[in-house]
């Protein structure tokens, strides 16, 4: 298996977007906020989220995906508060969103909040999303319990899967379209083609992207003739290449 990540901020900004590659769990995290936070050292609150975020799917690997969904929503607000801001109102709010799956041996586990995709590409050359995206933006984890609300999550099988991007949006819409613009099939086929790097389609804006590829399925071996194989072939007896000696009867007249 190999792992490619890209994580660039947008031209001549602060990066609020994050990722987590940590044994068998893979994740990119959006920041959705702008403005400076108070007491945040100069960092936004989407660079603040997005951060907290990652850090708690990099440390709890094994625990369920909405639960973690869950532990990231409270202490984005846990957080909030230390920096003396109310996570009940919505203006100066943290925000980012989630694009998380965990890997198993026949399948994988994935986990939504928010406009950030996972793609599924097929050894067939097919892709899709594993959930398909609409147009606006789809909720973000900002320390309310309603972003909760917001989450979607399955379980996919691994059978026929030769990639999985994760992506926030900078790698998916092209600089001045909105979301509707984003052609899956179009980022895929840059990214087969040149890697991460190449599949970006946006300057503008911030972008984390993680690819999974799997090795091409093993060939199977080509048979071999074995000498019982060709025992067969000529009629169950063996023969060793050396004309018969054995004598024969007087030839009748």
């Amino acid at each position: 298996m190999k792992v490619e990540t890209l994580l660039e901020p947008r031209s001549g900004g602060e990066c609020e977007d994050a990722l987590v590659v940590s044994r068998h769990v893979y994740g990119v995290f959006d920041g959705v906020t702008a403005a400076p936070s108070p007491n945040g050292g100069g960092r936004t609150g989407g660079a603040l989220a997005a951060d907290i975020a990652s850090s708690v799917f990099g440390e709890r690997t094994n625990a369920p995906l909405a639960e973690l969904v869950e532990e990231a929503n409270r202490r984005i607000a846990q957080a909030m508060e230390q920096h003396g801001l109310d996570p009940s109102k919505q203006e100066p709010r943290w925000g980012t969103t989630a694009a998380v799956v965990r890997l198993g041996r026949d399948a994988f586990e994935w986990a939504l909040v928010g406009d950030s995709v996972i793609i599924v590409v097929y050894a067939d050359g097919s892709a899709t999303p594993v959930r398909e995206r609409a147009d606006g933006r789809q909720g973000i984890l900002d320390g309310q319990p309603a972003a909760l609300g917001h989450l979607c999550s399955g379980r996919s099988a691994l059978a026929g899967v030769r990639h999985i991007l994760l992506a926030t949006d900078g790698l998916l819409v092209p600089e001045s379209h909105g979301a509707a613009s984003v052609d899956h099939d179009l980022v895929v086929q840059r990214f087969l083609d040149g890697g991460l790097p190449a599949a970006r389609l946006d300057t503008k804006d911030d972008v984390a992207a993680i690819a999974i590829s799997f090795p091409p399925p093993a060939q199977p071996p080509k048979r071999l003739w074995s000498p019982r194989l060709l025992r067969r072939a000529v009629g169950g007896k063996r023969s060793s290449g050396v004309p018969s000696r054995r004598r024969r009867g007087p030839r009748s007249s």
